[in-house]
C-alpha cells in the first residue's frame, strides 16, 4: 500500500480533528506518479483531454479549511482519500469569522484568470480568508468590471499570460486610472524575467506558477496589513 505525502500537516492545531474518508475499487494510482497527484497541472491525461486541476482544487479547498489530505493505494484494488479537518469548538451563534487570523476586514479582490479551475481555487482559498472575490475569465471582463466601479476593488490578482491581452496590459489601464491600486501578476516565468519584460514600475507583486496557496494568502495579508499601517510597498 502507497501512502502519497498530500499537504503538509494541518496549519492550526486543535484538539481534536474530524476525519472523512474516500475510497473507491479502481484500478488504483502507479507508484511512480502517486506523490504528483496533487501538483498543478500535472495529469495522465492525453493532450486536449484536460488539465488534471481536479484534484490540485480539492487540495486548495482543504488547505484553506486548514486542513490536511493524503492518500493510500494499490494499483488494481483502489484508492483511499483521508481528508482531516479541525474541530471548532464554538456554538452556533459564535462569529468564527473572529477566530480567523487571516481575515483583514473584508477588503475586495479582482482576479483575472481564464483557467476556470484555477479562478475557483484562487477565489475559494481567498474567501476562505475573510475577503470579497470577484473572477473574470478574460481580460476584457475584468477590466469592463474595474472600469464600472474602480472604488469597488481593493486589490487586483492578474495572470499574466491571457488571450489577446497579457495581464501586465490589464494592469497598465488599471493603474492609468487608480495608480495606487496594489496588483499582484502572477507569471510562469521566473519572477526576474517578468519584471524585465513587464517593465512597469506600477506592478510591485509577482508571484510564480504553479502559485502555493499558502504564499497568495501571506502575500494578500501582508499587502493590505501594509496599506492599513499607511508604511507604503512591502
Amino acid at each position: 500500500m502507497i501512502r502519497g505525502k498530500g499537504i503538509p500537516p494541518p496549519f492550526a492545531k486543535a484538539d481534536a480533528y474530524l476525519e472523512l474518508t474516500i475510497s473507491d475499487t479502481g484500478v488504483g494510482i502507479h507508484p511512480d506518479i502517486v506523490e504528483q497527484v496533487f501538483d498543478p497541472f500535472f495529469t495522465t491525461k492525453k493532450i486536449g483531454d484536460g488539465t488534471g486541476l481536479g484534484l490540485s482544487v480539492v487540495h486548495g479547498i482543504v488547505e484553506s479549511h486548514r486542513g490536511n489530505i493524503s492518500l493510500e493505494s494499490k494499483e488494481n484494488e483502489g484508492t483511499s482519500f483521508y481528508l482531516l479537518f479541525p474541530v471548532i469548538k464554538q456554538n452556533a451563534s459564535d462569529d468564527i469569522s473572529t477566530t480567523d487570523t487571516d481575515y483583514q476586514g473584508g477588503q475586495h479582490i479582482l482576479i483575472a484568470e481564464d483557467e476556470a479551475s484555477l479562478a475557483k481555487l484562487y477565489k475559494t482559498t481567498l474567501q476562505a480568508s475573510g475577503y470579497q472575490v470577484t473572477t473574470a475569465g478574460n481580460w476584457a471582463e475584468a477590466l469592463s468590471l474595474f472600469l464600472a466601479n474602480p472604488d469597488k476593488f481593493d486589490l487586483v490578482f492578474s495572470d499574466q499570460i491571457m488571450p489577446e491581452m497579457t495581464g501586465a496590459d490589464l494592469s497598465r489601464e488599471v493603474l492609468k486610472l487608480r495608480p495606487e491600486k496594489p496588483i499582484i501578476l502572477a507569471t510562469g516565468y521566473d519572477i526576474l524575467e517578468s519584471k524585465a519584460k513587464t517593465t512597469l514600475s506600477g506592478i510591485t507583486h509577482y508571484l510564480q506558477k504553479p502559485i502555493k496557496l499558502d504564499l497568495l494568502k501571506r502575500l494578500v495579508k501582508e499587502i493590505f496589513t501594509v496599506e492599513s499601517d499607511g508604511t507604503g510597498s512591502p
